[in-house]
């Protein structure tokens, strides 16, 4: 089963990444920024600068409820995909689900509110999103709004809010917000495909999971660490991702009686591995020195590296952890 698992989640991921895909975000904020203005050869007063920001903003939340209706859709659709997908594959491993599951399994992972790295909270999807376009309309604003005391003229604000062509429009407002749409929406996407996987597991008889994260340079500090590791559901903290923006990690449930070859996985076994400059990209140049010739082993360095939230610690706190850290560092 596992490699079934682990299978699907490479696919999972290809589905999100496609539904997540705003690129339409750029020329249609270009193309109605400029209509919007297009009755502005100056803004002089403030009556024209109030009037050039709703017209503005009045554009933009047409585009932003498009937007955020493709949200909704996609969180619900990769839900949806991976209810039928887990039915499907714990079935086969004859660990079937009760079908009157299904229903809750799904509503279960659609209401599964997102938080993820310093967020303040816990956030539903729609309120997710809709702040997060918010804040592109704000922005906007007073875009206009500096245009008018900067006394810029109009092709000035025009291009602050949608790039400029010879950038390929990737520095305006409206690469951040395809940016910023598309992030929301794979971690989102992330969270309702994950919440999935643990009612199914659940309703499958499983004792827990097993955190899988992407082994390659990419991986962030926190799945590194949390890779490989065992959780039993309602024992103590069970991390589910996503944990970060854009996180790749899944689970894979855990039962007693079936052999696992994921759990005990250390993410820094694969790490020391690779050469000393794929060890530098992952951990910087000097963790990555200490990763080396500090005569720790990866395990170790697992362990020292996060604390028990698994949130990673500086140098000088590692340092205090680990006398041979400690002396390495030494001048």
């Amino acid at each position: 089963m596992l490699n079934e698992q682990i299978a699907h989640q490479t696919s999972m991921m290809r589905v999100i990444n496609s539904l997540s895909n705003y690129a339409y975000i750029v020329p249609a904020m270009r193309d109605a920024v400029a209509l919007a203005l297009i009755g502005f050869d100056q803004i002089s007063t403030i009556a024209q600068m109030k009037a050039a920001q709703k017209a503005v903003d009045d554009a933009l939340i047409i585009i932003f409820e498009e937007a955020q209706a493709q949200n909704l859709a996609a969180v619900r659709q990769v839900a949806q995909a991976e209810v039928v997908a887990q039915t499907a594959i714990l079935a086969n491993a004859g660990r079937a689900i009760d079908k009157l599951a299904y229903t809750k399994i799904l509503d279960r992972a659609l209401e599964r509110p997102v938080k993820v790295g310093g967020s303040n909270g816990y956030q539903k999807t729609e309120d997710m999103f809709a702040q997060a376009a918010a804040s592109i309309r704000n922005k906007a604003g007073q875009t206009v709004a500096g245009g008018y005391y900067g006394n810029e003229s109009i092709q000035d604000i025009k291009s602050a809010i949608y790039g400029t062509s010879t950038s390929g429009y990737k520095d305006g407002l409206a690469a951040t917000a395809k940016r910023d749409f598309e992030t929301i929406t794979k971690t989102q996407a992330s969270a309702a495909e994950n919440q999935a996987k643990v009612e199914a597991f659940k309703a499958s008889g499983s004792e827990g999971y097993v955190y899988n994260s992407i082994t390659d340079a990419r991986t962030s500090s926190v799945c590194r660490t949390l890779h490989g590791r065992k959780y039993i559901w309602g024992e103590g903290r069970n991390p589910v991702p996503p944990l970060h923006y854009n996180c790749r990690s899944s689970i894979v449930p855990y039962y007693s009686d079936q052999p696992n070859d994921l759990v005990g996985v250390n993410y820094y076994d694969w790490l020391e591995k690779q050469p000393a400059p794929v060890q530098n990209e992952v951990l910087g140049e000097t963790l990555g020195k200490v990763f080396r010739n500090s005569g720790i082993t990866p395990d170790e360095f697992r362990k020292v590296s996060t604390n028990r939230f698994a949130e990673p610690l500086t140098i000088a706190e590692m340092a205090s952890k680990d006398e041979r850290i400690a002396k390495y560092l030494q001048p």
